[in-house]
């Protein structure tokens, strides 16, 4: 069963504001890929952005960062050339969430709920072996019937 955290979801909304934020202080009103890129603070963060995007399976969006990243490591880049690209990439996450479907179960109701749909696994899984055993049993009578008449 997959599982969703909503730690994931604020995390990827904190990321980019910190995203936005980093953006907001160009030195120069430009974006100049610093060498190595391992010490390039905002390749970093729209990394750990795409992180949590794929963590979320938010795939487009972790497609585009990275496309941007790219993008990013091999040219200088003006406030005017980048602030639409951080506008579009946040537009396509946010649209990616807005397709997805969230749901809350309270705290003290959650153990009840996957101890029930565990049950639920269980009792699927016993029925589903109990009806291959069977079917086992019947083609092995089905081989001696044919053995005999051969």
């Amino acid at each position: 069963m997959l599982r969703f955290y909503a730690d994931k979801f604020v995390n990827l909304m904190v990321l980019v504001e910190r995203v936005r934020t980093v953006c907001e202080h160009f030195p120069d009103e430009t974006y100049k890929p610093q060498k190595p890129p391992e010490e390039d603070v905002l390749l970093i963060e729209f990394g750990k952005l795409r992180t949590a995007c794929q963590e979320l399976q938010l795939d487009l969006s972790a497609m585009r960062i990275e496309r941007a990243m790219v993008k990013m490591s091999s040219q200088e880049m003006s406030a005017t050339d980048f602030n639409p690209l951080l506008g579009n990439l946040i537009q396509i996450i946010t649209d990616e969430l807005s397709r997805a479907f969230l749901m809350s179960i309270p705290q003290r109701k959650a153990a009840d709920y996957y101890e029930k749909s565990n049950l639920l696994v269980t009792r699927f899984l016993t029925i589903f072996l109990r009806q291959i055993l069977i079917l086992k049993k019947r083609e092995n009578v089905l081989q001696r019937r044919v053995l005999r008449l051969v």
